[in-house]
């Protein structure tokens, strides 16, 4: 009876190097989850809640908010109700609608204070986070958890381009109505 060992690979062999560690993901997904609370949105799906941070730590709400981003985007833009808007408007609009206070009138030194602080973000955002994402994403094996990743960075890209586009000039701002939703108008109340 001759028994032969099968042999053992080695440490760090080639059948090693392509699995990802579950810790490795988990880290992963806490940077983004800590990325995209981190990110001042306002009103998370139009839900009056005081912390919206936290609901944006769930990839799945991330999702509906984004959706529901572009949805109201494209709602303003092109509207068969209502009087149809620039592409910039309707980004001021969506930004008057979810950053409110706390009577739910538009809260305009907030907003503009949200976009002065957009650089600090984006570059935070490029030195901790994106390093992530090019790992995350020339990865192979893990299907799920880039699509996790992608939720996340779908969601943050969004609303920072909506941010980007918005026009927050005295003017722009005096002069646009918000609307709650196509059709309804509400004027703006400034103080």
């Amino acid at each position: 009876m001759s028994s032969q060992a099968e042999p053992i690979p080695a440490q760090g062999s080639e059948s090693d190097n392509h699995q990802i560690l579950w810790p490795t993901i988990f880290f992963w997904m806490v940077c983004f989850a800590l990325n995209s609370t981190s990110q001042p949105t306002g009103r998370v799906l139009g839900l009056p809640y005081r912390h919206p941070s936290i609901l944006r730590s769930s990839p799945i709400i991330c999702a509906f908010d984004a959706i529901n981003i572009l949805t109201s985007w494209v709602t303003h833009v092109v509207s068969p109700i209502a009087k149809p808007a620039s592409f910039r408007h309707s980004a001021t609009r969506i930004l008057l609608h979810r950053v409110v206070n706390k009577e739910g009138n538009p809260d305009i030194q907030a907003i503009k204070n949200i976009k002065a602080q957009s650089r600090v973000r984006w570059a935070l955002f490029l030195l901790g986070t994106v390093p992530q994402f090019i790992k995350l994403f020339t990865s192979r094996g893990i299907p799920w958890s880039q699509a996790i990743g992608a939720i996340y960075l779908a969601s943050w890209l969004l609303f920072e381009i909506l941010v980007l586009s918005a026009m927050l000039d005295d003017n722009t701002v005096q002069s646009i109505k918000t609307l709650s939703r196509p059709g309804e108008e509400v004027y703006l109340q400034t103080a």
